[in-house]
C-alpha cells in the first residue's frame, strides 16, 4: 500500500512539474553554440557541453560534431534564459560495461569505458573554472580546454 501511494504521489508532482513548464516565461533567451577543443585539437564525437545558470539551476547541453562543433538544445528548444553559466564538460558514453573488466574500470582517467581525453576538473562545473555570459540572441562561445 505504502509503495502505490509513494507512486501516485510521484505521479501527481511529476505533472504539477511539467505543467508549471508550460507558458512560462523566461524572459530574454540566447541561444548558444561554438566549438570544444583541447589544445586546439576536437575531442571526441559526441562529448557533451553543459551549461548550467548559476543563480538559478537552468541546466542544458549539446554534443560535439567530429568537428568539435557544438549546439546547445536540451532544454527549451535550446532557448536559455540570459545570464551567467558555468559549464561543464562530460565524455562520450562508452560502449556496453559488460565488456568492461573490473580492473579497466578502476584505472584513473577512466570514464567508465574509455580513457577521458581532457582533465577531469572539467567534469564539474565547480571545478572546470569555464563560466560565461549568454546574451539575448545568437552566442558563439568557443572552449579550449588546456591539459
Amino acid at each position: 500500500m505504502h509503495k502505490q501511494t509513494v507512486l501516485a504521489l510521484s505521479f501527481v508532482l511529476g505533472i504539477g512539474f511539467a505543467g508549471c513548464q508550460q507558458g512560462v516565461d523566461y524572459g530574454p533567451t540566447g541561444t548558444v553554440s561554438g566549438k570544444l577543443t583541447m589544445e586546439g585539437k576536437p575531442l571526441l564525437p559526441q562529448t557533451q557541453v553543459v551549461f548550467m545558470h548559476a543563480e538559478k539551476g537552468y541546466a542544458a547541453f549539446g554534443n560535439t560534431d567530429s568537428a568539435g562543433a557544438y549546439k546547445i538544445i536540451s532544454w527549451n528548444d535550446g532557448n536559455l534564459p540570459i545570464g551567467k553559466y558555468q559549464v561543464m564538460i562530460q565524455a562520450p558514453a562508452g560502449s556496453d560495461p559488460d565488456s568492461v573488466s573490473a580492473e579497466q574500470m578502476l584505472e584513473p582517467q577512466m570514464d567508465g569505458i574509455k580513457e577521458a581525453e581532457f582533465p577531469f576538473k572539467y567534469r564539474q562545473t565547480s571545478t572546470s573554472g569555464l563560466s560565461y555570459e549568454v546574451k539575448a540572441g545568437e552566442n558563439s562561445i568557443d572552449i579550449d580546454l588546456t591539459k
